[in-house]
């Protein structure tokens, strides 16, 4: 086999192996721009109608501690994003 042959099947290959992430990158990065628009991707916002919180977020700390052990890691957060049907136990 000569090396212009071997060449063309080496890069035809590479080529593939490197397409397919590509791929994946540009579709994912797609979702994530059109995430607001495509109720599939992210469930649309719901808003509360109270103003205030009903829970403090120290006590969210307090509830959450026993998990940190799962989670690894644990730091203070400034806020707190909930979504329904989520709850903190």
């Amino acid at each position: 086999m000569s090396f212009n042959v071997a060449n063309r099947k080496v890069h035809h290959w590479a080529s593939f192996i490197v397409a397919v992430p590509l791929l994946v990158m540009i579709v994912s990065g797609l979702f994530f721009q059109m995430k607001k628009q495509w109720a599939y991707v992210q469930p649309p916002e719901q808003r509360g109608t109270g103003k205030t919180p009903v829970i403090r977020l120290d006590a969210v700390h307090t509830l959450a501690a026993p998990v940190t052990g799962r989670v690894g890691f644990w730091t203070k957060r400034d806020s707190i994003t909930a979504f329904k049907g989520f709850s903190v136990r």
